[in-house]
């Protein structure tokens, strides 16, 4: 049922992976949550969707607007997080963040 949900979503587009595959991107997701929670289906569900909404945050900021600095932090987050885009979101939020913070001390 999972794999079926996430193909839908493969096929209409809605979240396109950064993964030069978004079957294997999705099945990927969905093996490592199975594996993480495998007696709970609950946290495989939550896993899942977790994972999902951080593919689509990474692929709008992946579809942005990046200077070359912002290109390499993502690039160095999808790196560091090959099989986590949670944390591949995380990790390029708090690298842009502290990026602008030093930016806005630089300009003072």
């Amino acid at each position: 049922m999972v794999r079926l949900f996430l193909a839908a979503l493969l096929f209409i587009g809605a979240y396109p992976a950064l993964a030069n595959d978004q079957a294997d991107a999705l099945s990927d997701i969905e093996a490592n949550c199975k594996a993480e929670w495998a007696t709970d289906d609950s946290m495989q569900e939550y896993c899942i969707g977790r994972q999902i909404d951080a593919i689509d945050a990474v692929a709008k900021i992946h579809k942005s607007s990046l200077s070359v600095a912002e290109k390499d932090m993502l690039n160095q987050c999808l790196s560091q997080w090959t099989k986590d885009w949670s944390m591949v979101n995380y990790c390029y939020t708090k690298q842009h963040d502290a990026y602008v913070r030093l930016q806005e001390i630089e300009h003072r």
